[in-house]
């Protein structure tokens, strides 16, 4: 084919790879440096994170789970500890539903920084 075409003067448009940019992804999903998968998603006032997932697939499937809890929960009642427990229920279902993990924040140290000024341990 490539013969053919230059000998009528004309050229072969390569193809190029398919791109792999954030624009490819799902809605609430992005890459790590790591090359997992991590979901977000706007939850009453807040963005959460929902989990890190092996693939953008999953991710995006968390997603969307978390999307329809939040959608038939009345927010606009619930006071922001209630938000956040339904959250915190809503992503626990759905991580384990396809298959992702979540990182857990480390607890607060406490230490002499963390004390008001001029109080010692």
């Amino acid at each position: 084919q490539k013969k053919a075409v230059e000998a009528v003067g004309g050229f072969v448009i390569k193809k190029r790879a398919k791109a792999t940019s954030e624009r490819d992804l799902p809605t609430g999903v992005s890459k790590t440096s790591s090359g997992k998968f991590h979901a977000r998603l706007k939850w009453g006032d807040n963005q959460h994170y929902i989990g890190t997932f092996d693939s953008s697939e999953q991710a995006s499937a968390a997603y969307v789970l978390i999307r329809k809890e939040r959608d038939n929960v009345e927010l606009s009642v619930l006071g922001g500890n209630e938000v956040n427990a339904a959250f915190d229920a809503a992503q626990k279902k759905a991580v384990e539903a396809v298959g992702g993990f979540v990182i857990k924040k480390r607890a607060k140290a406490t230490s002499e920084r963390d004390l008001p000024t001029g109080v010692s341990k």
